[in-house]
């Protein structure tokens, strides 16, 4: 049986982990948490061994290993409270001021549980008590956490009721999102990017180019869930304006009326990895992602650039003792290149997916051309001109505007070569939806890129100004005879956190001067 004093190192080993995770349920899956968790435990049975092989006569090593290791892993979130200090933090939450300070406190909990060690058993069981509360509120919150989201997902299925009856004129259908495509005037008229010859490009396939649309909402949740949806998220359930339920919002991304209906009617359905776990349907008939990656993939995921920056190795990445972007570094952990990685597997597998015996309704969610910055429009990475969201850092010499142009240019390149390939291929031609989620502009991020491609080429329900939450509609309306009115095209108030808000916004900053030849 373990004893209590090993027990603690245990828990506070992993706690900060899973607190950590806990804070981040809704953006991370399982699997990408696990290498961490294992090597974080493994460094607190080594630590517990170290100091029982140096200080076991003393019955000190529990102790000491415990506050050692709690002070490893919480260094980063020591740092950053210092440094958010009004006037001080920046002096305070140094480096060369905090770790010396925390040395010397240290040194004195070692001199004081020295002059208490005959009470050390109390002491322990103190920390025992601390370790286990530290260990059981992150398992709770994730307890109530996957409770209230099977709820929601049984009260998302009751209002979603399956209202078309599908025929047996049953094309493929291919969504496929590009994240943060800007429309095209958009482009030109802010950015002096031209698109046009892509534009043009699709065109020529005989796309339908919705010229002037707007994004109902401007986050990708928001504007993935009213599309999949058919309907603006305050319609689809029974949630108060201010309701800030985040969780009932990435549910009916995966679990839509859409998906419900095409399911229903026998549609097979094929989704992809986006390294998102709120965006991926892992749940899908086929789906194009292998959970083990997470622990086998040489690169740094997401997750772990976090644990990183809220633990001691903070201190080697800052100071560029270590790095994690660098292409060059011996150990190759930079996880945008895991980002590469599953951008082509994601183009890859979305060509073969003809070779999938249909009907089927295929969701391919692209990360591209939202940052990083990383493609040169050629398909070569481009490690000089890089911005990283998820730590925040900026080289000094990086130039986004340029990045998000190289990053569109390339998946210009890759999506032209899917649509040939998927229109080529043998058989009846599929439907084709390409939109991107939202734009660019930060103080404009509605308008997007809206093309559709229809077999017989009659575009008569479609319109330059369409919005995604109709998209499907005109789709079930001409290939299933569903009879669904269209909703009228209004944009929502940018507002994650009240995403069942009604508050219409007028984004269309820019005239909207329809098609550019």
């Amino acid at each position: 049986m373990l004893k209590k004093p090993f027990v603690s190192t245990l828990f506070i080993s992993i706690s900060p982990l899973l607190t950590l995770f806990s804070y981040n349920i809704a953006q991370i899956e399982f699997m990408a948490v696990v290498r961490s968790l294992v090597l974080s435990l493994v460094f607190g049975i080594i630590i517990y061994l170290l100091f029982w092989l140096v200080l076991r006569k003393t019955n000190l090593h529990a102790s000491i290993s415990s506050i050692s290791i709690f002070l490893f892993l919480s260094y980063g979130h020591l740092q950053k409270g210092m440094l958010s200090i009004p006037n001080i933090g920046n002096f305070i939450g140094r480096t060369i001021i905090l770790v010396p300070t925390l040395v010397i406190l240290f040194s004195l909990a070692i001199c004081l549980l020295w002059q208490k060690r005959n009470n050390i058993e109390k002491i322990n069981n103190s920390i025992f008590i601390f370790s286990l509360i530290l260990f059981l509120a992150p398992l709770l919150q994730l307890f109530f956490y996957y409770i209230s989201r099977t709820v929601e997902q049984n009260v998302t299925h009751i209002q979603q009721k399956n209202t078309i009856s599908l025929t047996d004129k049953r094309p493929d259908i291919y969504f496929i999102i590009l994240d943060t495509y800007s429309r095209q005037d958009e482009l030109l008229n802010r950015y002096n990017i031209d698109n046009s010859k892509f534009i043009d490009e699709l065109r020529s396939f005989g796309f339908y180019i919705a010229d002037c649309s707007l994004s109902n909402y401007s986050y990708t949740p928001g504007s993935i869930g009213s599309t999949l949806n058919m309907n603006y998220l305050f319609n689809v359930v029974s949630e108060p304006e201010n309701s800030r339920n985040t969780g009932l919002l990435y549910d009916l991304v995966t679990n839509n009326s859409v998906r419900q209906t095409l399911e229903g009617g026998g549609y097979q359905v094929v989704a992809f990895d986006t390294g998102y776990n709120w965006v991926n349907w892992k749940d899908a008939d086929i789906y194009y992602g292998n959970p083990l990656i997470y622990l086998t993939d040489p690169f740094l995921y997401p997750f772990e650039t976090m644990v990183i920056d809220t633990t001691a190795l903070r201190i080697l990445e800052k100071h560029n003792l270590i790095t994690i972007k660098n292409v060059n570094t011996a150990i190759p952990i930079d996880y945008v290149r895991s980002h590469i990685k599953k951008t082509y597997n994601a183009i890859a597998n979305l060509k073969d997916t003809t070779h999938i015996e249909g009907p089927k309704f295929v969701y391919a969610h692209i990360m591209v051309p939202h940052s990083p910055y990383v493609f040169n429009p050629d398909g070569s990475a481009n490690w000089e001109n890089y911005f990283d969201e998820h730590t925040g850092s900026i080289s000094p010499e990086v130039n986004k505007l340029e990045g998000y142009s190289n990053n569109l240019q390339f998946i210009n390149n890759q999506i032209f070569n899917v649509i040939q390939t998927l229109i080529n291929a043998p058989g009846p031609d599929p439907v084709i939806i390409i939109q991107g989620d939202h734009s660019w502009y930060y103080n404009n991020r509605y308008p997007i890129l809206n093309a559709y491609y229809f077999p017989e080429k009659d575009y008569s329900a479609l319109y330059p100004d369409i919005s995604p939450v109709n998209s499907f509609r005109v789709v079930f309306n001409k290939y299933f005879n569903s009879g669904l009115p269209l909703l009228e095209d209004i944009s929502i108030a940018e507002d994650i956190n009240r995403p069942f808000s009604r508050k219409i916004v007028d984004p269309q900053t820019l005239n909207c001067q329809g098609r550019i030849d």
